[in-house]
């Protein structure tokens, strides 16, 4: 066992739920409810439908339930099925450090096995705090998507992990997990480059399956190969050029601040950086007559977006897929209807000639003033010309690890109930956030499932 994956294995094996602060608990509570409010959302969009058709329902052996409705299937199938859901509508939790990734895509997975297993909400929790750990910690250091890799491998670790701690499996097996996850994972940044695709929504859902597959067969006593990370022919030298990274999960674990205390819970179904522009053209929607603009200009940080401002599929965007990712697009719909939701997109607003004018008008610069921030701290500046000739601007500055770590039980309910009221009757959602914020106390996971079923 190279030392990253001796690290990693140490990491899930010796922490324990007592391990974990109510600020952590609270923060994992959070996450979870908000990636049950993302995948009912979901239950019928776009590649939602296509997948569920997979679900071959089970009689025997272990198994577990797809949210809404509710079909017996095999535990990786509904681990694939329940995490594109969460992340078909783009409004799960994010994070990005050297690289981005949505550590949600997972816990509709690790609740697959939980539920097989027949665990506590407390061993659920726990596994769900090491799936985001695990995930953060890599994209912290690793630079996955700058050097052309997409974010199916550290899902796919994260989830391999989380499911090997609630299958109780040994440090040996453990290991066999990690590499399964790692080895036959590496997926192109192909997925998130140029005309968009449902696959975008799958990729990392995708890895989430394959980390619960592997940690399955490990649990069997599959052997995998030695040196994933650190051997001849393992990750850093294959997939990095011969460079190496500090992926150093936490051991002094009273003094850590987890990572499921700071991934950004978004409050619109669009791309993490994106969310920036939007909030600055909320203010500015504020100030004027939307009908009175001539010229827009957005200033926006040009590590974030300097892949998309010269893009046509992000300059006229014609799917779902590309108009979530598109800066043009998101900017010119929060300023002419004052937000984004679900139904913008199901609204194929992106297809309106009142967008496609306001796209028209926009300019986005990258100037050198925010040339060195990431999304550890963004800024964004939105000026527009009127028909009078006066000139407007409005701002926006976020640091997502402030906000995060602020992440009240009223905000996450409040976005839960706006995502899934369609959906689910007011009992339902009413018993399904009192069981998320006291899943310490849940003997079993089963109850959280059964209440997404659809009526």
């Amino acid at each position: 066992m190279d030392e990253t994956s001796r690290k990693l294995v140490d990491f899930t094996q010796n922490l324990k739920f007592e391990d974990l602060s109510e600020k952590t608990r609270h923060g994992a509570k959070a996450r979870i409810l908000d990636a049950f409010g993302a995948s009912m959302a979901a239950f019928e969009t776009d590649s939602v439908p296509i997948v569920r058709r997979l679900a071959q329902p089970v009689s025997s052996g272990p198994s577990a339930r797809v949210f809404g409705d509710l079909t017996a299937t095999s535990v990786d199938m509904a681990a694939f099925i329940n995490s594109c859901m969460v992340r078909c509508l783009d409004i799960n939790d994010s994070c990005v450090f050297a690289s981005g990734g949505h550590p949600s895509d997972a816990i509709p997975a690790v609740l697959a096995v939980a539920e097989s297993l027949g665990v506590s909400g407390k061993d659920f929790l726990l596994a769900v705090v090491i799936s985001h750990e695990v995930q953060c910690q890599f994209l912290q250091f690793v630079p996955v998507e700058h050097r052309g890799w997409d974010q199916t491998t550290n899902v796919a670790l994260g989830c391999a992990m989380a499911s090997g701690k609630l299958m109780g499996l040994n440090d040996e097996q453990l290991h066999n997990a990690l590499s399964i996850a790692v080895v036959p994972n590496l997926a192109l940044y192909q997925t998130r480059t140029g005309a968009l695709s449902m696959w975008k929504g799958m990729a990392g859902p995708y890895g989430a399956r394959n980390g619960v597959f592997a940690a399955i067969l490990a649990r069997e006593g599959v052997s995998a190969p030695d040196g994933v990370f650190e051997g001849e022919l393992g990750l850093w030298n294959q997939a990095y050029g011969g460079d190496k990274f500090p992926v150093d999960p936490p051991t002094d674990f009273a003094n850590h601040t987890f990572a499921i205390e700071e991934t950004t819970i978004k409050t619109c179904p669009i791309r993490t950086g994106i969310h920036i522009p939007v909030y600055a053209a909320q203010k500015l929607r504020e100030k004027i007559d939307v009908k009175d603009v001539v010229a827009l200009k957005a200033e926006l940080v040009r590590k974030t977006f300097v892949k998309w401002v010269d893009k046509p599929d992000s300059i006229n965007p014609t799917s779902r897929d590309a108009a979530d990712h598109s800066p043009h697009f998101c900017i010119a719909a929060a300023l002419i209807d004052g937000n984004i939701t679900p139904e913008t997109f199901e609204k194929k607003r992106y297809n309106d000639q009142d967008i496609k004018d306001m796209i028209g008008k926009l300019t986005i610069e990258l100037p050198d003033e925010f040339a060195d921030e990431t999304l550890e701290l963004l800024n964004a500046r939105l000026t527009v010309t009127l028909k009078n000739g006066e000139e407007v601007s409005a701002s926006q500055r976020w640091v997502p690890k402030e906000e995060a770590r602020n992440t009240t039980r009223e905000k996450i309910e409040t976005k839960f109930h706006t995502l899934v009221k369609r959906f689910l009757p007011d009992d339902a959602r009413n018993k399904l956030c009192e069981l998320a914020w006291d899943l310490e106390n849940l003997g079993k996971v089963d109850e959280l499932i059964s209440l997404t079923e659809k009526k």
